[in-house]
């Protein structure tokens, strides 16, 4: 449940962290290693804060239901399949 003090500023939380939505609102972040783990956390809280993602990772079925979970919150997601370790 958010604080007293964010819930009178409504502002909105994220796994009990404070998110401000505008944030990174007009802005496009690329995050690799997006279908899980902390690539995942990290792309919901950006999602959150207003960014439009754009998720790589080697996990193909793992970014589907990445895009999936973020597109329902309504964020705007690409996905690219990709493999860093390989130039």
């Amino acid at each position: 449940m958010p604080s007293s003090w964010a819930r009178r500023r409504r502002l909105t939380t994220v796994h009990g962290m404070i998110a401000y939505p505008s944030r990174f609102a007009d802005k496009v972040i690329v995050v690799t290693g997006g279908a899980s783990g902390i690539g995942a956390a990290t792309a919901r809280r950006l999602a959150a804060e207003g960014a439009a993602l754009v998720l790589a990772d080697i996990d193909t079925e793992g970014l589907a239901a990445m895009a999936d979970e973020l597109t329902g919150a309504g964020a705007p997601v690409t996905t690219r399949p990709t493999d860093v370790s390989q130039e």
